[in-house]
């Protein structure tokens, strides 16, 4: 049985999915159980469709089928989490992506993930979704006006990420000047 706010956190994923990551309800979405001493996917391709996960649309039997596995992978050490990208799960069958994933991976720093989450949002003038997965990181998610083609987000992905830490470090040493742009 899942706890109130786990279950609540389950309802909110569809306005979720919309708002972070730009995708409709009728667009499909890797769900995925990670950490832990593996990632488990919700749905396998099969070795003739490339392997891989399998996109599903969220749906109540979607959100019935986590909510039934959600617990015991938690209890395992796994985070639920999305890849919201178009196609799968492999680097080789993802076309596009419509949003952006920051995560910052220091234990116990929930607040200070906030705070600098904070920082990034007063410097450059835009609105993260941020997701707790119940893990040590909060994630934090912005859609894009444009997707970005697979073959550049690795690239923009890195660019955006140094973008964060430069804004964390002039946010624990005062003083320093970071441009105004992205």
């Amino acid at each position: 049985m899942l706890q109130g706010a786990t279950e609540k956190s389950l309802h909110s994923v569809p306005l979720f999915l919309e708002k972070a990551a730009g995708f409709s309800p009728s667009d499909p979405v890797v769900v995925t159980f990670y950490g832990g001493n593996g990632s488990r996917h919700l749905r396998w391709r099969s070795r003739n469709q490339g392997g891989g996960a399998q996109p599903v649309v969220w749906s109540n039997s979607i959100y019935e089928e986590v909510a039934s596995r959600l617990g015991a992978e938690l209890r395992d050490g796994r985070q639920l989490g999305f890849i919201a990208a178009y196609g799968g799960s492999k680097k080789n069958q993802i076309t596009h992506l419509n949003a952006l994933r920051a995560e910052i991976d220091l234990p116990d720093s929930h607040e200070l993930q906030r705070q600098v989450y904070a920082a990034v949002e007063q410097r450059y003038g835009i609105r993260f979704t941020l997701l707790e997965t119940g893990g040590k990181s909060i994630h934090a998610w912005i859609p894009l006006t444009t997707p970005i083609a697979a073959d550049q987000y690795r690239s923009t992905s890195a660019m955006w990420h140094e973008l964060i830490v430069e804004v964390a470090k002039c946010s624990v040493s005062a003083g320093c000047s970071v441009a105004n742009e992205v």
